[in-house]
């Protein structure tokens, strides 16, 4: 069986290197992606989707990065957004700004409306890899690569109006095209369509142009074991670069004049790969683990039959796409590499793609397992695990029990309702009126800006040890060129007109420069009269 096996792959593989004639391999596994049985279940996998990022979406209040797209979208005209965005205000291409204002335009600013275009590019990622997997292995190696993402950290950023949902859509398509153009032997509108797609992800988000990396090493690795270049590919890797370099130069130049050279946090390389993986796995984790264990079985007992499990018995995976899925993996590796350069800093976020490269290799290792039923038990609790997050929710409501949502950069806590925003928040309802409020925790202070009724607003102000703080330089940006009427101050000037004020911080002090700032405010000469402590923030009253 397992010498059978193996010349039927190599034979596929042989062929899809070959010529235009290797798309004769292709169509039976392709073909069963348009039965009844894939459309409905890809249907259901979109509707459960839809339903829980959008039932996700309706609870989220939009916090930090999201309400610098929300103030920059509210401007007059893109015109006017990309100018605030040119003097620092934010550090993303215009193409992002673009999709943010048009679905606003459509539906209006809305916290699913707002969030729609991520929502989209997420959907269109998963059904990408669908459709990459499934024509070469059938449906149901195809439908494990278009959940897994939905089990990551992937689905976070579905629901969050930043460019990074919508650069995994751009990815899906990039990888679509790219399989095209290696079947197809250089087609002219896949090679356009490639390079289109290309372009589009780096004017959405400046780290898309790590994409480049797995495709650039696919290409690399082609040339060396068939001596040919497919040019259409080297073009839709060049010219977006050269396209984006003017765009992104002065974009650059304004982010290092703000943000500080802390590449990975101070962890070390492997430290730092560690925590990506940990944090970007989420629950997939389980799922990878139950692969795991049938793999093992089988291989154990010498059962690995691909056969029995692919739609058409033609194990046509090739080598090529192997080799892609892995270079996927070392995004995050080169992204790490990248940033020491640039003086940028590492966020998990910003390297979701590398999911692409686990989504594949798991859907093609699903084709090894014992037997059709295996791949089908692996779809079903993923299934499961997607919509038990949906049922639970509901569940609790239901029960009239909410839980908190988790920020997962700034691990900000935000209460689960449109009317309960300031419920994390309560102590500041209740504060006199005639004393300022210092904000002090550099992520809360735009959310409660946002947030907060009226009458705290007015007492509200940002305070840092001094106007050089990054987040006071943000803010003040955003103030200048989105009109937006931030109160921003130093500690000097503020105390220089307050004896008596309130002080709101984190409870453990990370969000902020000078931690809680107590030494500082007891340097100052002020006495803390009481505190107040909420689940992640403290309330303080000093008086002079």
């Amino acid at each position: 069986m397992s010498l059978d096996l193996r010349a039927k792959s190599e034979s596929a593989a042989t062929a899809v290197r070959g010529s235009s004639s290797s798309v004769a391999q292709g169509p039976s596994a392709s073909s069963r992606l348009l039965d009844l049985r894939t459309v409905c279940g890809v249907i259901a996998l979109s509707l459960v989707y839809f339903a829980d990022v959008m039932w996700r979406s309706s609870r989220k209040p939009f916090w930090f990065d999201e309400l610098f797209t929300v103030y920059l979208c509210r401007l007059p005209s893109m015109k006017s957004t990309w100018i605030a965005v040119q003097h620092g205000a934010d550090f993303n291409p215009p193409l992002f700004y673009v999709f943010t204002r048009i679905s606003e335009k459509i539906f209006g600013e809305g916290l699913i409306a707002t969030r729609l275009p991520e929502m989209l590019g997420v959907w269109l990622f998963c059904f990408c890899l669908f459709v990459f997997v499934g024509r070469r292995l059938g449906r149901l190696p195809g439908l494990i690569a278009a959940a897994f993402p939905l089990l990551t950290l992937a689905l976070h950023y579905a629901y969050e109006a930043r460019p990074h949902g919508i650069t995994l859509g751009w990815c899906g398509l990039a990888l679509i095209c790219w399989q095209r153009i290696v079947e197809e032997n250089n087609r002219p509108w896949w090679n356009a369509a490639f390079l289109l797609f290309m372009l589009g992800s780096m004017l959405t988000h400046v780290y898309a142009v790590y994409l480049v990396v797995p495709f650039g090493l696919a290409e690399v690795y082609g040339f060396l074991a068939r001596r040919k270049i497919h040019w259409g590919i080297v073009a839709g890797l060049i010219v977006p670069l050269a396209i984006v370099v003017p765009i992104f130069l002065p974009m650059m130049h304004a982010y290092k004049n703000m943000m500080p050279f802390v590449p990975t946090g101070g962890a070390s390389l492997l430290t730092a790969l560690l925590n990506y993986a940990l944090n970007t796995l989420s629950a997939s984790v389980f799922v990878l683990l139950l692969f795991l264990v049938m793999f093992c079985w089988a291989t154990v007992h010498h059962q690995a039959t691909p056969d029995r499990v692919l739609e058409d018995g033609n194990p046509a995976v090739t080598r090529l796409e192997l080799v892609l899925a892995i270079c996927f993996l070392a995004v995050p590796l080169f992204g790490i590499l990248g940033i020491s350069i640039s003086h940028a800093v590492f966020f998990y976020r910003y390297f979701l793609s590398a999911l692409a490269g686990v989504a594949i290799l798991l859907a093609y290792g699903s084709a090894w397992l014992p037997s059709r039923q295996c791949a089908q038990l692996i779809v079903v609790f993923m299934l499961l695990v997607i919509s038990g997050h949906l049922a639970l929710e509901a569940f609790n409501v239901a029960r009239g029990k909410r839980d908190n949502l988790v920020e997962p950069s700034g691990r900000i806590n935000f209460a689960t309702a449109p009317n309960r925003v300031m419920e994390l928040d309560e102590p500041l309802l209740h504060v006199r009126p005639d004393l300022p409020i210092l904000e002090i925790n550099q992520l809360k202070y735009i959310y409660l800006y946002q947030y907060a009724p009226p009458s705290v607003v007015k007492q509200l102000y940002f305070g840092a040890p001094s106007y050089a703080n990054l987040f006071s330089l943000s803010f003040r940006t955003l103030r200048d060129w989105a009109h937006v009427d931030f109160r921003l101050t130093d500690f000097a000037s503020f105390f220089a007109a307050h004896d008596h004020f309130y002080a709101y911080g984190s409870r453990d002090g990370s969000m902020s420069e000078c931690g809680s700032c107590t030494d500082v405010f007891l340097r100052a000469g002020y006495t803390l009269v009481g505190e107040v402590e909420t689940p992640d923030s403290i309330l303080y009253e000093y008086r002079r």
